[in-house]
């Protein structure tokens, strides 16, 4: 993730954040949330969205790839 910019980076880093936040949800019926975290979670991902809209084109499609190909050597 280092050779992306930062708002890419923090695109991604937020993801992952609410991606495993959204597994819990769905799977572990004892996980609790509270009004106040999930709302700072929305703001998060909004800001998130945000910033990676002012990042390059190229490099969102670059980020896009890197996120949803799974590179294995040969």
């Amino acid at each position: 993730m280092e050779q992306f910019s930062p708002e890419i980076q923090e695109f991604g880093h937020v993801f992952s954040i609410l991606q495993s936040k959204r597994y819990n949800a769905d799977y572990d019926p004892s996980e609790t949330f509270h009004r106040s975290e999930v709302l700072k979670d929305i703001k998060d991902a909004e800001n998130a969205i945000t910033n990676f809209k002012e990042a390059k084109l190229y490099e969102r499609k670059a980020f896009v790839t890197f996120a949803t190909t799974n590179f294995r050597k040969l």
